[in-house]
């Protein structure tokens, strides 16, 4: 009876719909706990929740994967550090903008990273397209003020963040693949752990005293799980059934899930411009995963 009933799972699991149907959760998981973390900021900073969701996430993960097991080398721990360090700054900088940003405009710009990144020296007229689509989506992100959610303070800081932690993506992706090819599996687990260790003076610094706000680890706790270790076990279970570049198109989604989330659980309006520029953003996004031809393989957003 009991293979018989994990026949089903298995089948289940293998369905290429279900397959499909993961991706989506995935993504609202994490958009929703950015809502949530959201309501950590005014008592520890935007740094001190990066470093908890990150850390928090490592040990359960490591735990999870046994990463003892499979200690870096000495040779490999360099490469790893800067994935780390890029991996901790790249969500430190996009939570550090949502104190400015609305949620669906934080990941807007936060797409700008890979987007730049895989359109970089490309010279095909079609890629061409793709950029002006990009730079066009842009442009209406950051110059439209979101004066109908009033206590969100958009401001130039709020953009530059953002484009930080696109900057920190697009270091994320390329020493991702460098520690990849280095040590192998689980880098990510060890990226986390160095990350954190990297960050931790300055989430301290930063949040002082709020650091240790104990009754706040259950919020923490949820948002480390749901924002980091189960999705991204989702996403790692759906990339293996999926070929790369339809999960890039679907990983393209984000920006408008992250806007629906910012309505539903912060009640965010974006304006007609900027869910344009959400919109021009992602038809980049897709256009260029779907004009790549080499299936490179495809980078967890260990990210927003």
């Amino acid at each position: 009876m009991m293979q018989k009933k994990e026949g089903v799972i298995t089948r289940l699991l293998s369905s290429h719909y279900v397959v499909l149907a993961i991706l989506p959760v995935a993504m609202i998981s994490i958009q929703s706990c950015a809502s949530l973390a959201k309501t950590l900021f005014p008592v520890m900073g935007p740094v001190a929740a990066a470093f908890w969701r990150v850390a928090i996430a490592a040990l359960l993960m490591g735990i999870l994967t046994r990463a003892w097991r499979s200690i870096p080398t000495k040779k490999a721990m360099p490469v790893i550090a800067i994935y780390g360090g890029s991996l901790i700054s790249m969500n430190a900088l996009f939570y550090c903008s949502l104190v400015y940003l609305p949620l669906g405009v934080a990941v807007g710009l936060e797409f700008m990273g890979p987007l730049a990144l895989a359109l970089f020296g490309s010279r095909r007229f079609k890629d061409g397209l793709w950029v002006i689509c990009a730079v066009a989506g842009l442009l209406l992100l950051i110059v439209e003020k979101n004066s109908s959610a009033p206590q969100q303070n958009f401001g130039p800081w709020g953009i530059i963040f953002g484009l930080g932690a696109a900057f920190c993506w697009a270091l994320y992706i390329i020493y991702g693949q460098k520690a990849g090819l280095s040590h192998g599996t689980g880098v990510t687990t060890w990226g986390m752990m160095i990350g954190s260790l990297l960050c931790f003076p300055f989430a301290v610094g930063s949040s002082g005293t709020a650091f240790w706000s104990f009754q706040l680890f259950p919020v923490i706790l949820v948002v480390a799980i749901f924002s980091s270790a189960i999705p991204y076990t989702m996403e790692m279970f759906v990339l293996r059934r999926l070929p790369v570049k339809t999960f890039g198109t679907l990983m393209s989604l984000e920006p408008a899930v992250a806007a629906l989330s910012g309505w539903v659980f912060m009640g965010e309006y974006l304006q007609t411009t900027q869910i344009i520029g959400i919109t021009l953003v992602m038809i980049a996004s897709v256009g260029v995963v779907n004009s790549t031809k080499k299936q490179e393989p495809a980078q967890d957003p260990a990210s927003s």
